[in-house]
């Protein structure tokens, strides 16, 4: 695996890429997964192998779909430690959605819960996924053929590791005592082959003893010879025996020396090893640092990248909820615009509204209690300027019309005024002149009735007249039609046409007069 930040980068951003991030949490894992001693791992075919196996062991606990980089450093000291990089993969499902999303503690909370049961939401809960961790990798290991023993589990949940100088300290304090022990060793074979000798010298010492014992038995003769060379004997065993206890002391001198520099040799290897080690340690945390910084940069780089991308989608979706709202203002703007017209229409043409102009923030003013709930609604809401403007300009052309109809009105008045007075004026004169063509009618009437009593008078001469035979007519008739020859030459006048004539009239001015209706010019009464 490549040492490259951005190589780390490219997968992790090929690996989620459709996902959903929770914001505010990691982004990936780092699984740092050490292999038992029954793993192979010498060669480059073991070595990939072992990597491999560390794979298929997350894969398998984190859903199939979470690994996206993995490593096994080959130039370092130590090469049974593989790294993993995990950004676990799942369909994450609600009531209405479902969707590809990234979890970091989904998979491990359902591996401790169901190794260990449900565990509380306390600051307790990682040690434990830890400990789920191990023992699940170790009996992964179990099933893939290869011997793996769960370690000792830890009695306190403190950290069980050391910064380098605590452990050059350690080891420091490890090399005095175990050159500590060393010396007591060394002291203790000393001592133990100096007590030996000195039990020696005791044996040898107690054999004289008895040999000066025996002596005395066997004669006196001997006494002196056996006490001279029993002190000869006792003088050459001391001496030998301080050249022993010289020699002993030599040879504790010698051991101890020796002793001392193996320790010393023995402590200068292992503070060479432990500075080795220290060094070695350092170098890797240094690397380590390293790595982090590269990975924490990368995940930064890519965390930027992911910011800038969801802030470019917030943007887009906001400006097309935006442009969705202003549409929807616009549609509901249009709306109440029509709403508005309408009702203004209507008050051009129905009074109960009284439209008119005004200087408030509609620009007219109308009666709401003429209105009906939606068009209330549109005369409470906002107007627009145009349709503010359209319906002031309505309002003053209708105030101006008002005003022509007022103007119009006053003067159809003064001119219904001089029409009812002219009218009076012509009543009168007209009944003045009813009442002159009355006295005429009356005259007529009695002219009609005198007529007729001389009508009715020519008539009676006639049959009379007529009713005598021309022989018969005597003298004093002649006579009598002397005296009233103007009667005669009027009933002689006076034919049965004219007759008739004559009573048709007399029937015209004997029939009642008619009422004369007033009529003006156009012919109306």
């Amino acid at each position: 695996m490549s040492e490259d930040p951005l190589a780390y980068r490219v997968l992790y951003a090929s690996h989620v890429d459709g996902a959903f991030i929770p914001a505010g949490k990691g982004k990936a894992l780092h699984l740092l997964v050490k292999f038992p001693e029954s793993v192979p791992v010498e060669t480059t075919a073991d070595a990939e192998a072992a990597l491999k196996l560390a794979v298929d062991f997350a894969q398998r606990l984190f859903g199939g779909d979470a690994v996206f980089a993995a490593r096994m450093d080959r130039d370092e000291k130590s090469l049974t430690n593989a790294d993993l990089f995990l950004a676990p993969r799942y369909i994450k499902k609600t009531k209405h959605t479902e969707k590809m999303a990234i979890s970091l503690s989904r998979h491990l909370k359902l591996m401790a819960k169901e190794q260990l049961g449900p565990i509380k939401e306390d600051k307790d809960i990682l040690r434990q996924q830890g400990r789920a961790l191990q023992d699940a990798f170790a009996q992964f290991l179990r099933e893939r053929g290869f011997q793996a023993i769960r370690g000792q589990a830890k009695a306190a949940p403190e950290p069980d590791w050391s910064s380098p100088e605590a452990y050059a300290a350690a080891t420091d304090r490890k090399i005095a005592a175990a050159d500590r022990e060393i010396a007591a060793q060394d002291r203790a074979e000393i001592e133990g082959r100096l007590a030996d000798q000195e039990h020696g010298l005791a044996d040898k010492a107690a054999g004289l003893v008895k040999g000066l014992e025996n002596a005395r038995q066997i004669g006196g003769d001997m006494i002196a010879d056996s006490i001279a060379e029993a002190a000869r004997i006792g003088d050459a065993a001391r001496e030998e025996a301080d050249m022993i206890r010289k020699q002993a002391e030599a040879e504790k001198e010698q051991l101890v020396d020796a002793a001392r520099k193996q320790s010393e040799q023995l402590a200068q290897a292992m503070r060479d090893q432990a500075q080795a080690d220290a060094d070695a340690m350092a170098l890797k945390a240094d690397r380590a640092r390293e790595e982090a910084k590269a990975a924490s940069l990368a995940v930064r780089l890519a965390n930027d990248e992911i910011e800038e991308a969801q802030r470019k989608r917030d943007k887009a979706i906001a400006e097309e909820r935006a442009a969705q709202a202003a549409t929807a203002a616009a549609r509901s703007d249009a709306e109440i615009a029509s709403r508005q017209l309408a009702l203004v229409d209507r008050a051009l043409d129905d009074n109960t509204l009284e439209l008119r102009p005004d200087d408030g923030e509609r620009g007219i003013w109308m009666n709401e209690a003429a209105m009906n709930r939606g068009e209330r609604e549109a005369y409470r809401a906002r107007w627009a300027s145009w349709v503010r403007a359209a319906a002031r300009s309505a309002a003053m052309a209708l105030a101006k019309t008002r005003e022509m109809v007022a103007a119009a009105k006053t003067k159809a008045e003064r001119m219904v005024a001089a029409m009812k007075a002219k009218l009076a004026e012509d009543s009168t004169k007209l009944a003045a002149e009813r009442t002159a063509l009355s006295a005429k009618q009356v005259q007529m009437a009695l002219d009609q009735k005198a007529m007729k009593k001389q009508q009715a008078l020519v008539t009676s001469y006639l049959q009379v007249w007529e009713a005598i035979p021309p022989d018969r007519r005597s003298p004093e008739v002649n006579a009598a039609v002397k005296r009233t020859s103007g009667l005669k030459q009027q009933a002689m006048s006076l034919s049965p046409e004219t007759a008739a004539q004559s009573k048709g009239r007399s029937s015209d001015l004997d029939a009642p007069m008619q009422p004369t209706r007033y009529r003006d010019h156009d012919g109306r009464p």
